[in-house]
């Protein structure tokens, strides 16, 4: 979906940012736009491999199984990483640097993290690695989690994951952890990895499109004064274990908020008419032919009631539709249905 592309793209920016100007402007000393795009990264990621798995797990029949279903999953994850990520250990290895030199065994076992929490301090080129690393082992558990676990109880262990999340970095700095232990370890990254995959699980199952709902006006009226609140903590050092909670919770909810409105500049084509045929969901019985990728995501709440007619114009805000269409939105109604 080109619009969380433009997320990632902005994530990546923040860290940019961060490691090329952190010394020079006060912007990233007051707000670590660095650590929040990382955040935002583990909201994009817990949504996204979410869904994939999701995706998988309606697929399940006979032919088709858990085990099998996770080794495609796992497959897909290691060739699209792997090799360029051992390419870069290979080319710094035989560049001698000294930080990759000396941890070249925990970079390769994706251990990363741990490495950096042992040792306390960010260990120069190598230091970056973490978050990859935090990413690795989410893709080696989470489809355990999701492919396993009773559909009935799945948004109950999210849930559980994110207050593990949530709590960790201060338990560590509470039990005499370094500030980096308290951050890097995955338990510390369970709440952002975690609110991505719950939104996930509730823009899959039209079952939960009241909680989608409350999730996202939580994320939009408390993400933002949170993140005020958290960035004004750290520009005065105070409270630093509330504001190792609150940024990452802060981040969470206002990711959550975005993922979920970024399909809304879907609507309107590339040549600034309506086209209702990119309102499509996974969840669907049908797609249309002529339409291109539709995103995975159902329409808001909002638009749940109503005729096939009603929910088009209240989608396309009065506009007329691009025909010939077809609209293949369960959440306006049960089934697809001609909207010419």
């Amino acid at each position: 979906m080109p619009q969380l592309d433009g997320l990632r793209a902005l994530a990546v920016s923040g860290v940019m940012f961060q490691h090329f100007f952190g010394n020079y402007y006060l912007l990233p000393r007051l707000l670590e736009v660095g650590d929040l795009g990382v955040r935002l990264f583990f909201v994009l990621s817990g949504f996204l491999i979410t869904g994939i798995l999701l995706q998988c797990r309606d697929g399940l029949d006979g032919a088709n199984t858990v085990g099998g279903a996770a080794l495609r999953f796992y497959a897909r994850r290691a060739l699209r990483i792997l090799p360029v990520f051992y390419v870069v250990l290979a080319v710094a290895t035989l560049m001698d640097l000294d930080p990759v030199r000396e941890s070249l065994a925990w970079h390769m076992a994706y251990l990363s993290n741990f490495y950096l929490a042992k040792q306390g301090f960010w260990d120069g080129c190598v230091s970056h690695l973490w978050s990859l690393a935090v990413e690795e082992q989410f893709y080696l558990i989470w489809p355990v989690v999701v492919l396993m676990t009773p559909r009935q109880w799945l948004a109950r262990v999210i849930g559980a994951a994110i207050v593990v999340g949530i709590l960790s970095p201060s338990a560590a700095l509470l039990a005499g952890a370094n500030p980096i232990a308290a951050t890097v370890l995955p338990n510390s990254c369970l709440d952002t990895l975690g609110m991505g995959a719950l939104l996930a699980l509730f823009a899959h199952d039209p079952r939960y499109a009241g909680r989608r709902r409350r999730l996202v006006m939580l994320g939009r009226n408390l993400g933002a004064p949170l993140f005020l609140l958290m960035a004004a903590l750290h520009a005065f050092g105070i409270a630093q274990e509330v504001y190792l909670v609150g940024r990452d919770m802060a981040v969470a909810l206002l990711g959550v908020w975005v993922i979920d409105t970024a399909p809304a500049g879907a609507i309107r084509s590339s040549t600034g008419r309506c086209d209702c045929r990119r309102w499509c969901t996974s969840a669907g019985s049908a797609t249309a032919s002529t339409s291109s990728t539709c995103s995975s995501l159902t329409p808001l709440p909002r638009w749940r009631t109503g005729s096939a007619g009603s929910c088009r114009r209240r989608l396309c805000r009065g506009r007329r539709c691009t025909p010939p269409s077809r609209l293949c939105s369960p959440a306006c109604h049960g089934t697809c249905s001609r909207s010419r």
